[in-house]
């Protein structure tokens, strides 16, 4: 199976009568509504993805949470079916703001679904970071984790505070978005400095933005986007 989605004949693989098969996949990682018609002569499908990242949040620093994730699903599909794909989109980072009095959350990612003949299946996105409880964003569910917490007591060179914001959860298809950085000792660094990033790859969740609390002008970075892949046989 080629990364592309190209057909890979596998001599290995035959059908009940004797045919060669070859391993087909398609996949899905930018959030989005999307349909697929299952081939002839296909009757189980194996099915991987995720939800989408939470959003980091900034203030505050807490990291977004990762979305549920699923491994290798076999699924019974009927030749001619149309499955109905929603990716879903990875939570939005809090914005820069310049009061502490500005406790706006990380956006919670999207949740994943695959609907078919079978039913749906239905992976969570992960929790944005939040502040009024002072906690990182949870994870979506199994295959998931929670983001980090913000570092505030690292000791600059020159014995100033540098505040780091709490690293984006990873998951099985990502890795979570760094925390953003407040670092008097290198001078004032402006907001995109202390803004945390997104996550990379699939499902991961946004870092928490660092921030100085006399100057909290910080962002959280954005959740990663879900995905899903489906891998199948067809008589080559």
């Amino acid at each position: 199976m080629n990364d592309d989605g190209t057909f890979k004949l596998n001599s290995d693989h035959v059908s009940a009568t004797g045919a060669a098969l070859a391993n087909a996949s398609i996949m899905w990682g930018t959030a989005g509504l999307f349909t697929w018609i299952v081939p002839a002569d296909v009757y189980e499908i194996s099915s991987s993805g995720c939800g989408a990242g939470g959003g980091g949040q900034g203030t505050y620093g807490f990291g977004g949470g990762s979305g549920e994730c699923a491994l290798a699903l076999k699924l019974a599909v009927i030749p001619g079916e149309t499955l109905t794909i929603n990716v879903g989109a990875g939570g939005a980072g809090s914005p820069v703001s310049s009061s502490l009095a500005d406790s706006t959350p990380g956006g919670n990612g999207g949740n994943t679904t695959i609907t078919g003949s079978f039913g749906t299946i239905t992976l969570q996105g992960g929790y944005g970071g939040l502040s009024t409880t002072y906690l990182p964003g949870e994870s979506g569910g199994p295959g998931g984790q929670r983001g980090g917490f913000p570092c505030v007591a690292k000791t600059g060179s020159d014995g100033r505070i540098i505040r780091i914001g709490g690293k984006g959860a990873d998951g099985l298809f990502g890795f979570g978005g760094q925390g953003g950085i407040y670092a008097p000792v290198l001078g004032d660094l402006g907001s995109y400095w202390n803004n945390g990033t997104g996550g990379l790859g699939w499902g991961a969740g946004g870092g928490g933005g660092g921030n100085d609390p006399a100057k909290p002008a910080s962002g959280g970075g954005k959740g990663a986007d879900g995905m899903v892949r489906i891998e199948y046989q067809v008589t080559a």
